[in-house]
């Protein structure tokens, strides 16, 4: 007993040693398994982030490839074509430079707008030719161009252009509290020309869905305009008076309605809102700024 007694300190001690070793073995293989981890884990990403690299570089690969083969199957060299408005139509204006042409060979450029289709023959200027073709208004034109020489006809798809941007009115409007006005302009960034082609426009108030009257705006000019809304691009600039429909109740929309000579309409959204009370307006927001006429309902 006496023995017992006398080396139970000494084994406490070493079985004390021996776990806090094997604590700190464990510790530090914990730290070893998380290190290993997060290396497998930094090793992944990059692996992974190398194949999207290489991916990347043959998708580019395959990409340059197509289009130089596409370009060594074209006909042409260069290529491209413009869309403008006029009253008459839109004018789709395409240049072309062939790789080979002789004096026999004539290229003729064809438009197709709503399934019909128009051809012009390009007139040459120096090594390029250039063809104008007239279309009736539509909402993308389709574009081919041939090279015939006696019976033999080449031909090849040109990129079809959409039509609307050409056609859009762009309407923005601030509102004047002291003078119970909305002043607005209209305007198209491509074209000023279109402007032109506005006959008549009303603005219609509507509440829950439902037309409650119409505002007639009167044409100022851009001068006339608040300081903010003056700018460099041509516009044509009005003033509305909504003051009949500011003590009524409700939320209201301001939607433009627009009669033009091309006899196109164009989209029915908001260009202003307003929350009317019986004591006037209580508050206000723009709305959309772009209206492109519409070709399918």
């Amino acid at each position: 007993m006496k023995l017992m007694d006398a080396i139970k300190p000494y084994v406490s001690l070493a079985l004390v040693v021996l776990l806090t070793a094997n604590l700190l073995s464990t510790i530090n293989l914990t730290r070893s398994i998380e290190e290993k981890m997060n290396q497998l884990l930094i090793s992944q990403n990059n692996t992974q982030k190398a194949v999207q690299e290489n991916q990347q570089q043959v998708n580019n690969l395959s990409s340059n490839l197509q289009n130089e083969l596409e370009r060594q199957a074209s006909l042409f060299s260069e290529s491209s074509s413009v869309v403008t408005y006029s009253a008459e139509g839109l004018v789709v204006t395409t240049k072309l430079t062939p790789k080979e042409y002789n004096t026999d060979s004539k290229i003729t450029v064809t438009c197709i707008s709503d399934g019909k289709s128009f051809s012009k023959e390009a007139v040459q200027n120096g090594t390029e030719f250039e063809a104008v073709c007239t279309i009736p208004f539509c909402e993308s034109v389709d574009i081919s161009a041939a090279i015939s020489t006696g019976e033999a006809i080449e031909q090849e798809p040109l990129p079809s252009i959409p039509c609307q941007t050409v056609l859009a009115f762009d309407i923005y409007s601030e509102y004047s509290y002291g003078e119970n006005l909305l002043y607005f302009t209209v305007s198209n960034p491509q074209n000023s020309a279109l402007l032109e082609s506005i006959q008549k426009m009303h603005l219609s108030i509507m509440r829950d869905g439902v037309s409650v009257g119409a505002v007639y705006p009167v044409a100022i000019t851009s001068l006339e305009l608040p300081d903010s809304m003056k700018g460099t691009k041509v516009c044509l600039a009005y003033t509305a008076d909504l003051s009949p429909y500011l003590n009524l109740e409700g939320n209201f929309q301001v939607v433009p309605k627009i009669q033009s000579t091309t006899g196109l309409n164009y989209i029915d959204d908001s260009m202003f809102q307003f929350e009317a009370t019986t004591e006037g307006l209580d508050s206000f927001m723009t709305g959309n700024s772009w209206y492109p006429p519409v070709f399918h309902k």
